[in-house]
């Protein structure tokens, strides 16, 4: 399915670069996400930050495909042992950094400097670590990279903020949220999903 969507979203992309007015832009911000259904289920901040293109459609809509560094995961906190020593309290998290690419279907709502918008996004894990924090002790970071898949289908849905600048540039506020369809682990017997929000400072030019 991957490969189908990258291959259409690009065949779409270099049309409509061809026969609309394109403009391109820098975003960065923080992410709050956690995993549903997955021994840790408290939200971890991270940073979120990409590149990003508008191609306008029609008078109130543009397409906006994305390259975005993500960072995801959960954290969760538990009583355990340090050899022989009870109820050490742990704060554990996991980390994944992802490649995410959505593509973005953006309204104008007429008369507002306000848009909401809505896409699929493709997600290729980079990286995936368990870090376990015993209180008074050393910490401990696991790769557990192989333990995931390495491809998450998500959902992308927001809503903006636009602040016009000279020269056509523009300065943006959006806050998004995103929830995968796709399992993160590849054990059949897991259900967990990645979902959380972002907020972000975008820059058109």
């Amino acid at each position: 399915m991957k490969k189908t969507f990258l291959t259409l979203s690009f065949a779409i992309l270099f049309v409509l670069n061809a026969f609309s007015q394109v403009s391109y832009g820098v975003h960065a911000g923080i992410s709050v996400y956690k995993v549903k259904d997955f021994i840790a289920d408290n939200a971890l901040a991270g940073f979120t930050g990409g590149v990003h293109a508008q191609v306008s459609i029609a008078k109130s809509f543009v397409i906006q495909p994305e390259v975005n560094f993500q960072m995801q995961g959960s954290r969760y906190n538990y009583l355990g042992f340090m050899g022989d020593i009870a109820n050490v309290e742990f704060e554990d998290s996991y980390r994944f950094n992802y490649l995410n690419i959505p593509i973005l279907i953006k309204y104008q709502i007429p008369t507002t400097t306000l848009n909401v918008f809505a896409g699929p996004q493709n997600g290729f894990l980079l990286s995936a670590k368990h870090r376990s924090t015993p209180k008074d002790f050393e910490t401990h970071t696991y790769d557990v990279k192989d333990q995931m898949n390495s491809y998450t289908f998500s959902g992308v849905y927001g809503i903006g903020w636009d602040f016009p600048q000279p020269n056509n540039h523009k300065i943006s506020l959006e806050a998004r949220y995103s929830n995968d369809f796709t399992k993160l682990e590849k054990a059949a017997s897991s259900n967990a999903k990645n979902h959380g929000f972002s907020f972000m400072l975008a820059y058109t030019f």
